[in-house]
């Protein structure tokens, strides 16, 4: 099957680079202690014309922050801190696919390139605790993107000892949501209550 072809030659180009399998399909690349390169390969294949088109998408794995989540949710937080689609951080700064006919390496390693030449170090370069605050704090004019802001930046702020601005962010949100009672909401009610009380708890 073309589709399984196809990621096995990207992904075994993408191994010899330093990457290995996470869950749910992503791999992951360590970048230094506590902070790995996520990469997922989006894959679509329901166009009619035969091809497999792989939109790679790139981000910032901060394991301190997502595992802080998972201890306070009690949901495993598997993914990335932030993400954005490769083809954003190229000269085009736009949305790219690689088309595949055929499992062919020439495209592979085109592919391969493109993540090592601007995927790479755009992720490297916010690879620290302040750095990952001061991209998940600019919100919608950032240029990573990420769906849970709401849930990281507080708890960034907890892990580098800023408690003030861990709790004002969950107030922040919690009068966004004061109105609401649908599941998400009420979740995350409780997981501020939580991350508070571990804040207030802090020295």
């Amino acid at each position: 099957m073309l589709f399984k072809e196809v990621l096995r030659c990207v992904k075994g180009l993408l191994k010899e680079d330093g990457f290995h399998s996470g869950v749910h399909g992503i791999l992951l690349r360590p970048i230094r202690p506590g902070f790995e390169m996520f990469l997922g390969l989006n894959t679509a294949t329901h166009r009619g014309d035969g091809l497999v088109r792989i939109n790679p998408v790139v981000g910032l794995r901060y394991d301190a922050v997502e595992n802080l989540l998972t201890e306070l949710t009690g949901h495993r937080w598997t993914g990335a801190t932030f993400h954005i689609s490769l083809g954003y951080l190229m000269p085009e700064r736009r949305y790219i696919e690689w088309e595949f006919g055929t499992a062919d390496p020439t495209i592979a390693m085109a592919l391969r390139d493109s993540i090592r030449t601007f995927g790479y170090p755009a992720v490297q370069s916010l690879a620290y605790p302040e750095a990952v605050i001061e991209t998940l704090k600019k919100k919608r004019e950032k240029l990573f993107t990420t769906l849970f802001r709401e849930y990281e930046l507080p708890v960034a702020y907890l892990l580098q000892g800023r408690k003030d601005l861990a709790i004002q962010e969950l107030h922040c949100e919690l009068d966004s949501i004061r109105e609401r009672t649908d599941p998400a909401a009420m979740e995350y009610r409780l997981f501020a209550e939580k991350l508070e009380s571990r804040a207030t708890a802090v020295d």
